[in-house]
């Protein structure tokens, strides 16, 4: 009992003087990454930015590579966890959406840049 109050007695007093040590520094570190964030910010779009436009063959090696077809079986052929994505007449920009925000059971964002594109291209060729 006493040893779990010296533990509560312990993190209370490291909160409370840590915080009040800690306060101008981080207000300090606060104001320093909100400088360097916009920057990170523009960054990030260029970065994930494709080289060129995405190619069906480059795509189908990312999908595989990606494990897109641990879902999508057949290499998007056939149904599986995910839907089969052949003949579902999927627009570029649909299927872009879908890989970036995700859907359903599919998280987003697991392809970006140049393995975006060419996932969106490899895709839409199975349209």
């Amino acid at each position: 009992m006493a040893a779990a109050a010296l533990a509560v007695a312990g993190c209370g007093g490291d909160d409370d003087d840590g915080g009040a040590a800690e306060a101008p520094a981080t207000t300090a570190a606060t104001t320093a990454p909100a400088t360097t964030a916009p920057a990170t910010t523009a960054a990030a779009p260029a970065s994930t930015a494709p080289d060129g436009p995405g190619t069906a063959a480059a795509g189908k090696q990312v999908f595989v590579a990606a494990s897109c077809g641990g879902c999508h079986k057949g290499l998007g052929t056939k149904p599986g966890y995910g839907p089969k994505l052949a003949g579902k007449g999927l627009s570029e920009a649909k299927i872009r959406t879908t890989v970036i925000e995700g859907g359903q059971l599919m998280p987003g964002g697991l392809v970006e840049g140049q393995d975006l594109a060419d996932v969106v291209a490899y895709v839409k060729s199975l349209q």
